[in-house]
């Protein structure tokens, strides 16, 4: 927000004190939006976007799309842990304090970097402690059942008892609004889950969480992680000698043509049914 106000005033060429001349706001208040000290009142907010000719809807498109959640949800996405460590670098100490979300958030990619690192043991009681922080907060059950999720398979690593966090992830997931903002991420943890299940021989569970993401996908028309379900599926024909091995194998094949992670098609035509 601070970016891209200063960016609007530079345009014009002005001075705080012309901003504060054209808005009737004082060059003190706005010296304190720019510099991070305050957000100034509503009215002023709206004001200085009126003076600044700034589209409220423009702004607000902005602001979403260089949060730090949003860049780091993409980092994490693509994999990118360096990219992760630079955006955590950026975001101010004390904007972490005010905001829980964004703390419990920043905390979360911070644990996933130890994990990479092969810090288990450190990403553990980050995950565990911010899972403490979420536990009675209804908007974060998403979050939550993810942490919940990663906390599981540290667990499995790091000889702990893993089930109760693999079931309570699949516990929140039931409790979450399904909307079409959410629903990839819903998608995935549950195609983890039943990977994860499926390791454990859990197949009845395996069968649950597949057919509740593929539900997902039909209701809300989307081929997004298809192949990650119909891979999960493949692993549980074999684990469990399904006639249909085969079949499903050459499925998955045929997905694999416009699938953009090159890794992840090497690895699955290197399975040998």
């Amino acid at each position: 927000m601070i970016v891209f106000l200063k960016e609007k005033r530079s345009l014009l060429q002005w001075t705080q004190c012309d901003l504060s001349s054209e808005s009737a706001i004082s060059q003190t208040v706005i010296s304190r939006i720019e510099n991070g000290h305050d957000t100034g009142s509503i009215r002023e907010f709206f004001m200085l976007l009126e003076t600044l000719d700034i589209d409220r809807d423009e702004f607000i498109e902005r602001l979403d799309l260089i949060s730090p959640r949003k860049r780091l949800d993409e980092a994490r996405k693509n994999n990118d842990f360096m990219r992760m460590k630079e955006i955590l670098k950026m975001i101010p100490s004390n904007l972490r304090e005010k905001n829980k979300y964004l703390h419990t958030h920043c905390v979360y990619h911070e644990a996933l970097i130890d994990y990479e690192e092969n810090n288990k043991a450190c990403a553990y009681e980050k995950l565990n402690d911010i899972q403490y922080v979420l536990e009675n907060d209804s908007h974060s059950k998403l979050l939550l059942s993810e942490i919940h999720l990663a906390l599981g398979v540290l667990s499995l690593e790091l000889n702990l008892d893993a089930f109760k966090h693999f079931k309570k992830s699949s516990e929140l997931l039931n409790t979450v609004n399904e909307t079409k903002y959410n629903f990839e991420r819903i998608v995935k943890v549950r195609c983890n889950l039943a990977a994860t299940y499926c390791r454990r021989q859990l197949f009845h569970l395996v069968n649950r969480e597949l057919n509740q993401a593929t539900a997902l996908l039909k209701q809300f028309e989307s081929t997004y992680f298809k192949l990650e379900i119909e891979y999960a599926r493949l692993l549980f024909y074999i684990n469990t000698d399904h006639k249909n091995i085969k079949k499903q194998h050459e499925y998955i094949l045929y997905l694999l043509d416009d699938y953009p992670n090159e890794k992840v098609k090497q690895n699955i035509r290197n399975i040998r049914i």
